[in-house]
């Protein structure tokens, strides 16, 4: 499995084994996301939770720690049966 980043200008573009991800079907990008996370690292899972769930996910401010001032935020993605009808 290839997977190849393009950025930049208006070149942004995903190519998965030589495809460009905008012109793969729904399945063909489910079948994807099923074997990445089968093949990937579970380090690269859990670094792809941290970016992906404070982009789409529900945001909560927690307010600030007491002892050091840092800000803390939540964000909360529920995934359910009826979440991929909503793309």
């Amino acid at each position: 499995m290839k997977i190849v980043v393009t950025e930049g200008c208006v070149c942004d573009a995903v190519e998965i084994d030589g495809k460009n991800m905008m012109d793969m079907s729904d399945e063909e990008k489910r079948s994807f996301f099923i074997e990445f996370a089968k093949k990937a690292p579970l380090d690269y899972i859990s670094n792809f939770m941290f970016k992906i769930v404070p982009i789409i996910g529900e945001y909560e401010d927690l307010g600030h720690c007491e002892e050091c001032g840092d800000w803390i935020s939540r964000h909360t993605l529920e995934l359910d049966d009826d979440y991929s009808k909503n793309e």
